[in-house]
């Protein structure tokens, strides 16, 4: 058995449909065309770069711990990884477009979308207990992208471009650990459901940041399913804009507590079902800093 290989895919389909196992560790330089084609990849460790056009297509990686760095398309054919822990950078546009991850158990995650379309509708479905990062960074770079979560996961998004996370999907089937989502940027996160089906008993904690750009958060929703009876602090802030949180819908939380920072007009435009939560049930809803009439002041 091969403990330890270095694949250098130059030539054209170099390394098609092969399939390469080993002991240790795996090192995959795919530069030529349709160099790692439909290869299949498995070690405990494993890095794979991907430096020209359709180089990655159909690649199959399963392993521990995963360096992956896509610098061009996958020539519409999907990407499968399977890995615990993993760094993933899509650096050029639709580089890591339709990808499917999926995580192991107490899993991490950094994923970097740094381009327009990058991780255009990737999908990631993680185990229990993982910790995730993902940065989208430039227009449409995480648009439509789907994440399921485990039990008792934490999620970190960053959407800093216009656009960047539209259309994202975000489900907890269970307990939440932590999550923060980050809005800077025109129509950054537009439409993006944060969806958790709650069917515990701990204490959750949603943030949620929307920039000072025009519609930030246009029509961001946190839905709550499930007959748990989890209690769910959610914290907005609304940044400056009057149009930032335009359309925003939380959920009519039963414990627990939704908390609005409003800064300047941030709030104005907030969907009237949540104004009417928070207008008859003040125990579950308060503002901060700017108070709108609908909304009591946070003690």
């Amino acid at each position: 058995q091969i403990s330890i290989l270095q694949l250098i895919a130059s030539g054209q389909q170099a390394f098609q449909t092969s399939e390469l196992h080993a002991t240790q560790y795996i090192h995959a330089s795919c530069t030529g065309f349709n160099g790692c084609q439909a290869v299949s990849l498995e070690a405990p460790h494993v890095e794979v770069s991907c430096e020209t056009n359709h180089a990655c297509g159909a690649v199959d990686v399963t392993a521990q711990t995963l360096h992956f760095a896509s610098g061009h398309p996958f020539s519409g054919a999907t990407a499968i990884i399977s890995a615990t822990h993993a760094d993933v950078y899509c650096t050029n546009d639709r580089s890591c477009n339709d990808l499917d991850y999926t995580g192991g158990s107490g899993g991490t995650l950094q994923l970097t979308c740094g381009f327009s379309y990058s991780c255009n509708i990737a999908s990631f479905d993680l185990a229990s207990s993982t910790q995730a990062t993902a940065s989208c960074t430039s227009q449409y770079s995480c648009f439509g992208v789907n994440w399921n979560f485990g039990a008792a996961s934490s999620f970190v998004l960053d959407c800093n471009a216009d656009f960047s996370c539209r259309s994202t999907q975000i489900h907890f089937p269970a307990t939440i650990q932590d999550v923060s989502i980050h809005c800077e940027g025109f129509n950054a996160c537009d439409n993006l459901l944060l969806d958790y089906g709650d069917s515990g008993s701990a204490t959750n904690t949603i943030n949620i940041y929307c920039g000072t750009d025009q519609q930030s958060c246009k029509s961001l929703s946190v839905a709550v399913t499930g007959a748990g009876t989890s209690v769910i602090q959610i914290h907005v802030t609304c940044d400056t804009h009057q149009d930032t949180c335009s359309g925003l819908q939380l959920p009519s939380i039963q414990q627990g507590l939704i908390r609005l920072t409003c800064i300047g007009s941030g709030c104005n435009n907030i969907h009237a079902s949540l104004q009417g939560f928070c207008t008859s049930t003040p125990s579950r809803c308060c503002c901060e800093t700017s108070t709108p009439a609908w909304c009591t002041t946070c003690p």
